[in-house]
């Protein structure tokens, strides 16, 4: 349902003409936008039966359209959380100007198939979303060092999601082993459901065959024994724990970016998002940008067992080891980037995500927003240029966060496994009994997730 009505900003007096379109996700959402004059925030929070004014806000809303004259020009502007929308722009004659719903024109451009396959992944997301409440606890224990706790929960939501029979026990329900087997499937049954796609089924995989390799070897018998005695194991996974927990907070206000890669070609000069603010995304980017920088370090290890033969040998000139490096001040991102990470093995897990001048610009505070447009522009020392990035831009590089951090989190589960198991007699024991080869459950997820698709198919 669309509705169409005009505000006025109570600063200015301008007239802004807005059509707003109820969610299919959700009950209400809460959009931002700016006055197109005096560029005032105002922030509506919208119903499938009423608009409201947010009780900060400085606007009062103007009941009809025809409160404008024929001639009189006025800012027109769509709200819609679940698609993209057209941009605030100013018009004459707003009354008899029509414009497409951002439904429509998401259907034109995307085709019904992709559409169905958009709409199903993220009603299936929140669908699992309503079970967070127990997920972060479940979290939040582990971080508390709370082991005793966490099966208890994990096999509630599993048996919900109808993958506790796929869990074969390993070890008994004490040991730190099997606790933290429950705590990362949680994990990672909950992010596949919103992004599982054919290249990220891949990856994983890609990461269960090579770490195996790796850490058996007599490098990475050593490494295992580094990261795993110095706990920097451990605060790595809560550090990845404490993106997770920002994204599922702000991904309700940013679903239209899951849609991104299905257009063809989306002008974002004229289309972009009213659910989110540029703030907000600042905010959760440059947090994950910290935490992934230091957790990265597990990346450069790997990289040195894989092309040197040795986790202590950085691929600088340098004489300084990786020993030496990790312990000085965590490391920054633009040495990273320039120096130890880009073209080898396990950098594609997390190259895209850096983006030092950018995160230097956040920082700093030294950039310019235009609220209207949707843009942020920072000065590249690099290029010696002023760049400019989108609203969307900036939402869909939150999005691609998470695929380093379900990457890295993989990467973290299989190294720290491979060290329980050293202490782990019994569970070996068992592994071998169960012929698994370490029970590969996220095949057996994805097995699963295929059998499923081709039963609907042939119903069709």
């Amino acid at each position: 349902m669309n509705t169409r009505y005009n505000l006025k900003c109570s600063v200015c007096n301008q007239l802004i003409s807005i059509r707003s379109q109820v969610s299919t996700f959700v009950d209400s959402y809460i959009a931002i936008i700016y006055c197109g004059n005096c560029k005032t925030e105002i922030k509506i929070k919208i119903t499938d039966v009423e608009v409201e004014l947010l009780s900060n806000s400085i606007y009062s809303p103007v009941k009809s359209l025809d409160d404008s004259s024929d001639d009189e020009e006025l800012f027109f502007i769509e709200l819609a959380p679940d698609f993209f929308t057209t941009k605030m722009k100013k018009y004459s004659n707003i009354k008899n100007t029509t414009f497409e719903t951002p439904f429509l024109n998401t259907i034109s451009d995307i085709k019904h198939k992709n559409y169905d396959e958009y709409m199903k992944k993220i009603m299936l997301f929140l669908v699992y979303q309503l079970d967070w409440p127990k997920i972060k606890t479940i979290n939040d224990l582990w971080v508390n060092k709370q082991y005793e706790y966490i099966q208890k929960y994990a096999e509630e939501i599993l048996d919900k999601w109808g993958f506790l029979k796929e869990m074969i026990k390993l070890g008994n329900e004490n040991e730190i082993f099997e606790i933290h087997r429950y705590l990362h499937y949680v994990q990672f049954y909950y992010f596949a459901k919103i992004l599982g796609n054919k290249m990220f089924y891949k990856n994983i995989e890609y990461i269960q065959e090579n770490i195996k390799k790796l850490i058996t070897t007599e490098s990475g018998i050593i490494f295992l024994d580094f990261f795993s005695s110095s706990n920097l194991l451990d605060n790595y996974e809560n550090k990845l724990i404490d993106i997770m927990n920002d994204f599922n907070a702000i991904f309700i206000k940013i679903i239209p970016v899951f849609s991104l890669d299905y257009f063809k070609d989306l002008n974002l000069e004229n289309y972009g998002m009213t659910s989110v603010s540029f703030y907000e995304l600042i905010s959760f980017y440059e947090k994950a940008y910290e935490n992934l920088i230091e957790v990265s370090m597990i990346l450069i290890g790997l990289n040195n067992i894989r092309h040197r033969n040795n986790y202590d040998e950085l691929r600088d000139t340098t004489k300084e080891t990786f020993t030496e490096f990790i312990e000085k001040d965590k490391g920054k991102g633009a040495i990273l980037k320039e120096k130890f990470l880009g073209d080898e093995e396990f950098d594609k897990f997390i190259i895209e995500t850096f983006d030092s001048e950018l995160r230097n610009a956040f920082a700093h505070r030294d950039y310019h927003i235009d609220w209207i447009e949707q843009s942020l522009t920072y000065y590249s020392k690099k290029s010696k240029t002023n760049i400019r990035i989108f609203l969307v831009d900036l939402a869909y590089m939150c999005m691609k966060i998470m695929y380093t951090v379900v990457y890295l989190n993989e990467i973290i589960y299989q190294v720290k496994r491979f060290w329980l198991l050293k202490s782990s007699p019994n569970i070996v024991k068992n592994i071998m009994n169960h012929k698994s080869k370490g029970l590969n459950d996220i095949q057996k997820f994805k097995n699963k997730q295929n059998i499923k698709n081709r039963k609907k198919k042939k119903r069709k």
